[in-house]
């Protein structure tokens, strides 16, 4: 462990509203905790921000340079060819529909796709009344986009969501036991230690000035609840945000066990 880590993993919790810079910061014994030394989330501020870059992946055209997710657009592109090109995901906490639109040069290759955000009733209001068309649906919770789907939901996708939510494991809980046949975790915090951690992350002011609550997961922990629902790593993979904690932003593409012998249950 660096010196620089060092010094950041042993100062008081909460002295960590006091630094400037954005990242993470601080060790919290509960969500709580660390709620209260945060200023939450801004949902207009969010919204805005969410509009205008998905505004801006619309309006771009296919032939100019972009960054592309590829690791995502791998993990997707992967299921698809298991299911002879047809893509049905739910996109969780997916905002407008960022992820669809800044892929779709590729996913328009694809047979036939559906891609269904799940997000907080704004979000879902909103896409409806200005994004939604018959490809990119908005829907208020997992069991509302089951029911209004007539074909078979192949996999969820969790991209920079899982670490913001109180209660993750139950979210989990209740997604894994649906028993979707994939799962992809991408731009979230794990550590080697065994235990989760709850910090404090501050925004880049130049995104929107805002602190909210984050877990960094165990990477052990982590793999080894999803083994307990019947899911396996296809593959692991590194994203390119970094942090200034002794953890490391990482995804991972999931594949449920085809061998029911397999899934250890707990």
């Amino acid at each position: 462990m660096s010196m620089k880590y060092h010094i950041i993993h042993h100062i008081p919790s909460r002295l960590f509203v006091f630094f400037r810079g954005s990242g993470w910061y601080g060790n919290y014994k509960t969500w709580d905790e660390a709620s209260r030394l945060t200023t939450g989330y801004d949902a207009e501020n969010i919204l805005i921000k969410a509009e205008r870059t998905l505004l801006e992946l619309k309006n771009a055209s296919n032939k100019q340079a972009k960054q592309y997710p590829w690791e995502l657009l791998l993990s997707l592109m992967w299921i698809a060819a298991q299911n002879k090109g047809k893509l049905n995901i739910i996109d969780f906490g997916g905002a407008l529909g960022t992820a669809y639109y800044q892929n779709k040069i590729f996913f328009d290759q694809l047979e036939r796709i559906r891609w269904n955000v799940v997000e907080q009733p704004h979000f879902v209001e909103y896409g409806k009344k200005k994004f939604e068309t018959d490809i990119l649906k908005f829907h208020m919770s997992v069991d509302d986009c089951i029911s209004q789907n007539t074909e078979e939901i192949q996999g969820v996708l969790f991209g920079s969501v899982l670490q913001y939510l109180e209660s993750p494991y139950d979210l989990l809980s209740d997604v894994l036991g649906k028993k979707f046949k994939y799962i992809v975790i991408t731009r979230t915090g794990f550590t080697k230690s065994q235990s989760d951690r709850i910090t404090i992350q501050k925004v880049p002011k130049n995104y929107y000035n805002a602190s909210y609550p984050c877990w960094i997961f165990s990477e052990h922990k982590f793999m080894n609840f999803f083994n307990q629902y019947g899911y396996e790593p296809v593959y692991y993979f590194k994203d390119k945000y970094q942090l200034n904690l002794p953890s490391e932003y990482k995804g991972c593409l999931f594949k449920l066990k085809e061998n029911e012998n397999d899934i250890v249950t707990g």
